[in-house]
């Protein structure tokens, strides 16, 4: 399946009108629901690849 395919097939799953993924979506409102204990553990997840594809420039977010 092409990349575009999925998108396709993946969107009308996430996005409609009663969706739980967002919330408001707005830019950093993460920042509003996460705690200390939150953030260090989506760090260790996810922390490297948000500064490798350039979402963060380091680890003090």
């Amino acid at each position: 399946m092409s990349p575009k395919e999925q998108i396709t097939k993946i969107t009308p799953e996430i996005f409609f009108e009663r969706s739980t993924i967002f919330s408001k979506g707005q830019i950093g409102d993460w920042q509003n629901h996460f705690t200390d204990e939150h953030k260090q553990a989506f760090k260790e997840v996810a922390g490297e690849a948000l500064i490798n594809l350039g979402a963060e420039s380091g680890s003090n977010w």
